[in-house]
């Protein structure tokens, strides 16, 4: 989002090409999406997402939105 008198999206496509990449190396592991969650830390004004990536079978990375 972005402020200049008014609030404004900004196209970001970057983020859901690779956070939904089909490939094994890279993304969500779509077999096993239901143990992704997400959290928020009001402190920072953050939501963070945790995901199982590529081939693992439980979470491994997470994804920091500010």
């Amino acid at each position: 989002m972005m402020y200049n008198g008014v609030v404004q999206e900004i196209p970001n496509p970057l983020n859901l090409d690779w956070f939904y990449v089909s490939t094994h190396e890279q993304g969500v592991n779509m077999a096993h999406r239901q143990q992704v969650w997400a959290t928020k830390v009001p402190q920072y004004g953050e939501i963070w997402w945790f995901f199982p990536r590529g081939s693992e079978t439980h979470v491994t990375e997470a994804v920091i939105l500010t």
